[in-house]
C-alpha cells in the first residue's frame, strides 16, 4: 500500500496525520494478553485510534481527605522511602513525564499526530518490531514507578487484541507489559493511564522493581503484537515517579 493510501486511511479514522514514518525490521515477540502469537512481521497498515477514553482499573482513586491513594496491589514502597545514600526520596517532587514526541522512534513504529489528544502517539502495526526511547532524569536515588497513557480498542481482560509492549529501562530486563488487562471493559475504544507493570498470560501481574540511582535513564518501548486500522497498541506518554500515589492524569486527562 502506497504511503498516500495510508494517509487517507488514517485521516478518515481520526483526522490525523503522520509526523514521521518508515518500515523496518525487528525480532520476533511473544503472545500478547489474549491475542495470537507475535510473527515478527506486520499484519497491514495501519491507521490512528480514535481518542476517545476510560478508566484505569488499576489507576489511583482519591480519598475523602483529597489526598491519593493507590488502588492497585502491584506496587512497593512509598513517597518517603529513602535513597541508597540514606537520604529521604524525593516522592511528588520528583515526578516527571515524557509524551512520545520525546522520544526516537525506530521503524515501523512510527509518531502521529492525533488531533484529538492535541498531541502525537507512538504505534507500530508488527509484532516484535518498532521501538519508542524515551530519555528521563531523575533528581535522587531509589523506587521509581512507571505509567503510560495508553491505547485499547477492546478494554479488559479477555478480548483478543493487541494492548501489550515490551519494557526495558537501562539495561535491565525487558519485562512485558499486558496493560490490555487492566483497561475498563466497559470503555471501549479508550486511552487509559496504567501503570506499567510486570504480567503473564492470565493476566495476573506484579511490581515492577525499579531501584535508580538519581541522574538520566533510558526507557525503551518496543511494540509486541501484530496490529491494524485502529486495533493496534499505541502510546502517547509515560510518567516516572518516586510516589507510588501519584495521579499520572494531572499531566494530561483525555478527553
Amino acid at each position: 500500500m502506497r504511503r498516500s493510501t495510508i494517509i487517507a486511511a488514517i485521516a478518515l479514522a481520526g483526522g490525523c496525520t503522520p509526523t514521521q514514518g518508515g518500515v523496518g525490521s525487528g525480532d520476533t515477540g511473544a503472545s500478547g494478553s489474549g491475542s495470537g502469537t507475535d510473527t515478527g512481521t506486520s499484519a497491514g497498515q495501519t491507521s490512528l485510534p480514535p481518542a476517545t477514553t476510560g478508566d484505569d482499573t488499576s489507576a489511583t482513586d482519591d480519598t475523602a481527605d483529597g489526598t491519593a491513594t493507590e488502588a492497585s496491589a502491584t506496587t512497593t514502597g512509598d513517597a518517603t522511602s529513602e535513597s541508597s545514600s540514606g537520604e529521604p526520596g524525593c516522592g511528588r517532587d520528583d515526578t516527571d513525564v515524557r509524551w512520545a514526541e520525546d522520544g526516537t522512534v525506530d521503524p515501523p513504529m512510527e509518531l502521529f499526530d492525533s488531533d484529538i489528544l492535541g498531541m502525537p502517539i507512538a504505534f507500530s502495526p508488527s509484532a516484535g518490531q518498532g521501538t519508542l526511547t524515551l530519555e528521563i532524569e531523575t533528581q535522587c536515588d531509589g523506587p521509581v514507578y512507571l505509567w503510560g497513557l495508553v491505547w485499547d480498542s477492546l478494554p479488559g481482560r479477555e478480548p483478543n487484541n493487541p494492548d501489550s509492549y515490551w519494557v526495558t529501562v537501562d539495561d535491565g530486563e525487558e519485562i512485558a507489559w499486558e496493560y490490555g488487562c487492566h483497561t475498563d471493559a466497559s470503555a471501549a475504544d479508550s486511552w487509559t493511564w496504567v501503570q506499567v507493570a510486570v504480567s503473564n498470560d492470565v493476566c495476573d501481574r506484579s511490581a515492577f522493581d525499579l531501584v535508580l540511582p538519581a541522574g538520566p535513564h533510558t526507557i525503551v518501548i518496543r511494540n509486541r503484537e501484530d496490529g491494524a486500522g485502529t486495533n493496534v497498541a499505541a502510546i502517547a506518554g509515560v510518567v516516572l515517579s518516586h510516589d507510588p500515589a501519584t495521579d499520572p492524569s494531572v499531566f494530561l486527562d483525555p478527553p
